[in-house]
């Protein structure tokens, strides 16, 4: 094996969500929360099974340095009408969010992405800049703006879905992708 591509993999790497001194973990609970404020992400995030990744009203994330956040787990992303989540690309190299195999079902009401690109490794790459893969996901007011690159803004694969009252606009090429879904 050419330990480079080994290493590399980040689908091999261990979760790290210790590392972010703006989470919270909640082992009761078994929440890694977002605490409020404007948060920059400039390595991955790994997110492991058997938790719930929560981002609530008040937090903005910057995923910069080609970054991702990949989930194992079901997300819980909870803004407000007047005052949505914020996930973008400073840089304009944030690799988006990538759920997979995840048992809950993933929540996001009221969020904005802008400016998010898709997962691009060494041989491991995505088609969408927001990507769920075997998880089941509901969408109401979501709204994607300018994804950078990549096929898909959207990929969602062998997944239930609802999206309701959302939108994609300036996306590079296909704005949703469903594949094998319900």
């Amino acid at each position: 094996f050419d330990k480079m591509i080994v290493d590399s993999d980040i689908q091999r790497k261990a979760t790290n969500f210790r590392d972010f001194d703006f989470l919270t973990h909640n082992v009761e609970r078994k929440e890694i929360i977002f605490k409020s404020g404007n948060w920059k992400i400039d390595k991955d995030l790994i997110i492991p099974h058997d938790y719930t990744l929560v981002a609530k009203a008040g937090v903005n994330i910057d995923l910069v340095d080609s970054a991702m956040i990949l989930s194992y787990s079901p997300i819980v992303i909870l803004g407000l009408e007047n005052y949505p989540v914020n996930i973008f690309s400073s840089d304009s190299t944030g690799q988006g969010i990538t759920v997979i195999k995840a048992e809950g079902k993933s929540l996001m009401k009221y969020v904005n992405f802008r400016n998010l690109s898709a997962p691009n490794r060494p041989k491991w790459e995505l088609t969408g800049s927001i990507n769920f893969y075997e998880s089941p996901v509901y969408m109401f007011e979501t709204h994607f703006e300018r994804n950078i690159a990549g096929d898909d803004y959207i990929n969602l694969i062998r997944s239930e879905f609802n999206i309701d009252h959302s939108s994609v606009s300036n996306s590079y090429a296909d704005a949703i992708d469903f594949d094998f879904c319900k």
